[in-house]
């Protein structure tokens, strides 16, 4: 591998985990958050507006979508990406030192939702332009290898912001946790904010899309999406419902669900980061296997497996015993690495160069907002109505891979 391959790949695995280190620490943090700043006298309900507002945020990622892909098909790809990263530290960093509904009233709820809408506009924009300039970048036969990295930096943004949460629960006590260490993990944002810009300011454009704009070819990219690309686009949307279904489920959202059958915070947290773990890793098995047989067999055969072992991996989490628990996320980590690390070379591939960002972003987009941010609430709601019932949360995870293994077949 060359240094500029190399250095390709460093750029955009920090860029991204640390953006999706920053976007999930909402998620760890939304007991918290639901008591400090959207405080009611029931519990449910508080938790309720606080995961509300998590998918708000997702609502703000098709404005993402659509301005960092025309910044990516029009002015670069590493545009688009110093531009989102920076857009994401800032506001994560604000919520480090916003203070609490006790101490500014209305204004701390309304200051919450804004900094959540900002991040799911940068975060809109993140994977695909990241999955795009990867790609691009990589040698003819190792591009599924190259985009794998994609989802391993996704997955490492995610490890790392769980184990972050599990040292500072294991360093302080759940009041000083309350008061005050909350936030220092926000507060690192703008730290690994300026290294990533720094980082991926001294990056060379993509040669697919040097090679565009020398030929002037002047991309229309939604407009062009619409007119020719409609079917891949809604294939590509299909299979971007098996990533986003059972990650939300599966990894954003597992610790909670493991503490509500009755494991501790902690044994939930180093589960939760196990899971992680093997997922990372297995993104590249993924990308280099993708290279030799081709993706869609891949991804056909990781999300039939992934909606047969559903209900498996629900009956193992109802049993809340560390064993069973155990050999069920390393097997779910196993299949959601497998399924993720062929999705960037899939989607980057539905697309010609001209409008490859836009397509990828409204892609991925689109699945995230109706069924990505809103999981945990639907979870806990179906949680919450079921006494702790975990089948029709299984029935949730089985849709989304199926309906993925359909798209993978219907592509041409």
């Amino acid at each position: 591998m060359q240094n500029t391959h190399r250095k390709v790949i460093v750029a955009s695995v920090i860029g991204n985990a640390m953006e999706w280190y920053d976007y999930l620490l909402y998620a760890h943090f939304a007991k918290i958050i639901s008591t400090l700043f959207f405080p009611m006298r029931n519990d449910f309900y508080s938790m309720m507006i606080t995961l509300g507002v998590f998918a708000a945020g997702f609502l703000a990622r098709p404005f993402g979508g659509y301005i960092f892909g025309l910044i990516g098909d029009n002015m670069g790809r590493k545009s688009a990406l110093t531009a989102s990263i920076l857009l994401m530290a800032i506001p994560t960093a604000l919520i480090g030192v916003l203070p609490s509904y006790q101490t500014i009233g209305i204004f701390a709820p309304l200051g919450i939702i804004i900094i959540r809408i900002l991040q799911g506009i940068s975060l809109g924009g993140e994977y695909s332009s990241s999955t795009t300039y990867l790609v691009e970048s990589a040698p003819e036969n190792k591009r599924a290898f190259f985009g794998s990295f994609s989802s391993f930096s996704l997955a490492l943004g995610v490890l790392l912001s769980s184990l972050t949460v599990f040292v500072i629960e294991k360093l302080f006590s759940q009041a000083q946790i309350l008061d005050f260490v909350w936030r220092v993990p926000f507060l690192l944002s703008a730290v690994y904010g300026i290294i990533g810009f720094y980082i991926r300011n001294s990056l060379e454009e993509s040669q697919a899309f040097s090679a565009q704009k020398t030929e002037n070819k002047i991309a229309q990219p939604f407009r062009l999406l619409f007119q020719a690309h409609k079917k891949d686009m809604l294939i590509a949307m299909g299979v971007f419902m098996g990533l986003t279904i059972p990650f939300y489920v599966l990894v954003v959202f597992s610790k909670q669900i493991l503490t509500q059958v009755g494991f501790s915070p902690d044994k939930a947290t180093l589960l939760n980061a196990w899971l992680v773990f093997v997922y990372m890793w297995v993104t590249l098995l993924s990308g280099y296997l993708s290279d030799k047989i081709g993706e869609k067999k891949v991804l056909f055969f990781s999300a039939l497996s992934t909606a047969l072992f559903a209900f498996v991996f629900f009956a193992c989490v109802q049993m809340a015993q560390m064993l069973p628990v155990f050999l069920a996320f390393t097997v779910a980590g196993f299949l959601i690495g497998m399924f993720q690390g062929a999705v960037p070379v899939f989607s980057a591939r539905s697309f010609p160069v001209s409008i490859r960002a836009s397509g990828v972003s409204l892609s991925y987009n689109v699945p995230a907002i109706l069924f990505g941010g809103t999981a945990p609430m639907l979870v806990t709601a179906m949680m919450n109505y079921t006494q702790g019932n975990l089948t029709f949360v299984a029935f949730y995870v089985m849709f989304g891979s199926i309906c993925a293994a359909i798209s993978c077949f219907l592509k041409s």
